[in-house]
């Protein structure tokens, strides 16, 4: 019967720690996403001073929460958000709306995806 309780435990350990994780991971990629719509404003309005100024304290945030995140997450996957944050940064500073705007589709994409790999459907588990 221990035996039985003890699997019970654990069982129960492995979902909060589950559930935790998605938690952090899902707010941590709406957060970003949020920050890169601001920036995708103020690149449309021209603004490309307070664009580059968001998308580099987006960069340092990101740098401090990809330490956490990368308990949970896929390494390379939080490196690639990693350069295309860089990448945005740049071409704010160029004054590149079309490129702004193209790389900022792929990171948000690149959040989503990261986002929907912790979801706990049948995909993800196998």
């Amino acid at each position: 019967m221990k035996r039985i309780w003890v699997a019970l435990a654990l069982l129960l350990i492995c979902g909060v720690i589950s559930a935790t994780e998605y938690i952090t991971v899902d707010k941590s990629c709406d957060y970003y996403t949020q920050l890169i719509d601001k920036a995708d404003k103020y690149i449309s309005s021209r603004e490309f001073k307070k664009a580059s100024e968001l998308i580099e304290s987006t960069q340092y945030s990101w740098e401090k929460s990809k330490k956490t995140l990368n308990i949970f997450l896929i390494h390379k996957e939080a490196d690639n958000i990693t350069e295309s944050l860089a990448k945005l940064r740049e071409c704010a500073e160029e004054k590149n709306k079309d490129t702004f705007t193209s790389v900022s589709k792929k990171t948000k994409r690149q959040l989503l995806r990261l986002k929907q790999s912790e979801l706990p459907d049948l995909e993800n588990i196998l």
